[in-house]
């Protein structure tokens, strides 16, 4: 007794009802053009599969709204090409991309890709296989329509084992791909951009042993290259990433520090700009033919040019500018002061100093404890103890016109030691301003991380919570 294959009732009275309960096979050998007029709903609460060999063309006259809920992956092997004369993002939490990827990431890609590769060639071989026995068993049987699944060479139940081992293989790679999460989240990208609701922008590459990152924030703006090397291991600068979220929300490590390198350059939305560096700072103006002079201007309430030792410790030439005072100086024992109706200049050794003071009202040389002083009512001249005078009623040496042994002089006279206290005094004020500054762009910079960590730790729970 033949087995009657099991078919498919279509009954209509102007409302259509089909129930499809088992499997349904269909191949079509003819063109075939499908037009659909008013509103089409389609439900699949299963695993689906498409296999399309040829050219397929989709034309939408219309709009078209389509939501998908679960895993997506999207495998192409060619070249895409997408043109439209606008576009946009809609509302989301966060906009990751990367290109490229590191040693370690391009191996899992390879061995994703071929995993993938071989699946869909298995899945394309067997529908072929398929599609193409269908169409012999078909063509060749003059029966009436009966079970032809069990047909001499190939059982057709067999189809139902074939693609439940295609669907193991796909469960596999799924579980493969969550296991990795994501290649942007992990990897260590030659580019990356991120455009985050809860953090702000990040664009940033990391090529040939060097790293870069621009990071715009509520707290700063962050620019900054440097040697990348893996982090916390040494010293270096890397991708900062929260925790289960492929958003890069800046460089973690320093750039433009001795261990580190490069430079950085941070404009704080406090008004502080920071740039530190471990080459040279260079400004050149070059005059255009037939163009203005050029120039370059800094100002400000207070400037300070600082000669270090190559360590970043303080050493050498300084140069002060206060709008009361301007000091030059090379160390403790010479230096020039300018201020108001003053200027000093100091020179020597720690042991024995010369000084010479310019004011409206006196000029003074002075070398140890000799001095020279001179105004519009007179002259002197001291030898330590000893004083020779010169002003308008008379000369007069000491309290009389004789000077016995006057015996060596004092180390220092009294205005050369006001002179010295003074350099102290403005050099300590100098200091005071310095670690003042230094704090102050350790506890900005010391705030951005700890934005950043906050930033990091919010977009963290906002993945975690997602995931839920």
């Amino acid at each position: 007794m033949a087995k009657v294959r099991k078919g498919l009732a279509d009954v209509t009275d102007g409302e259509k009802w089909e129930w499809l309960g088992s499997g349904k096979t269909s191949f079509t050998g003819e063109r075939k053009l499908d037009m659909s007029y008013g509103i089409s709903t389609t439900i699949e609460a299963s695993l689906a599969s498409k296999l399309s060999v040829g050219i397929s063309t989709s034309v939408a006259m219309e709009a078209a709204v389509k939501a998908e809920f679960g895993a997506g992956l999207s495998y192409t092997k060619g070249e895409a090409l997408s043109l439209s004369q606008s576009g946009d993002f809609s509302y989301q939490n966060s906009y990751a991309g990367t290109v490229g990827a590191d040693d370690i990431n391009k191996v899992r890609l390879k061995a994703y890709t071929i995993a993938l590769g071989v699946l869909l060639g298995l899945q394309t071989g067997t529908m072929i296989g398929l599609l193409g026995y269908i169409a012999h068993v078909q063509r060749t049987t003059d029966e009436e329509v009966v079970e032809v699944y069990s047909h001499a060479g190939f059982p057709m139940s067999m189809a139902a084992t074939i693609m439940t081992i295609i669907t193991t293989v796909s469960a596999a790679l799924m579980a493969f791909m969550t296991k990795i999460k994501s290649f942007t989240e992990n990897n260590n990208p030659a580019a990356a951009l991120t455009m985050d609701a809860d953090q702000g922008l990040f664009l940033g590459m990391n090529r040939t042993g060097k790293i870069a990152g621009v990071t715009m924030n509520p707290t700063a703006v962050d620019i900054g290259i440097a040697d990348a090397q893996a982090l916390p291991a040494g010293a270096g600068v890397a991708y900062s990433k929260p925790a289960g979220s492929p958003s890069v929300v800046g460089l973690a490590g320093d750039p433009g520090t001795p261990d580190n390198g490069g430079t950085r350059l941070q404009l704080n939305a406090s008004g502080d700009i920071l740039l530190n560096g471990t080459g040279a700072f260079q400004v050149n103006m070059v005059k255009k033919a037939g163009g203005g002079d050029t120039s370059a201007s800094l100002r400000a309430q207070s400037i300070d040019l600082q000669v270090t030792d190559g360590t970043g410790n303080n050493g050498g030439s300084s140069l002060a500018l206060r709008n009361n005072t301007a000091t030059l100086g090379f160390d403790d024992n010479n230096n020039l002061q300018v201020a108001n109706d003053n200027a000093t200049l100091l020179g020597g050794t720690s042991a024995t100093k010369s000084q010479l003071t310019l004011t409206s009202s006196s000029g003074i040389l002075a070398t140890g404890g000799n001095q020279v002083k001179t105004s519009a009512a007179a002259i002197e001249l001291k030898f330590g103890a000893s004083t020779v005078k010169l002003d308008a009623t008379g000369f007069s040496i000491g309290s009389s016109l004789q000077v016995l042994q006057p015996g060596a002089p004092a180390l220092s006279s009294a205005d050369l030691q006001k002179a010295v206290a003074n350099v102290a005094k403005i050099k300590t004020l100098r200091t005071q301003e310095y670690q003042t500054r230094k704090a102050l762009n350790k506890l900005s910079d010391t705030r951005k991380k700890t934005d950043q960590n906050l930033q990091k730790q919010i977009i963290s729970l906002r993945s975690r919570v997602d995931n839920l």
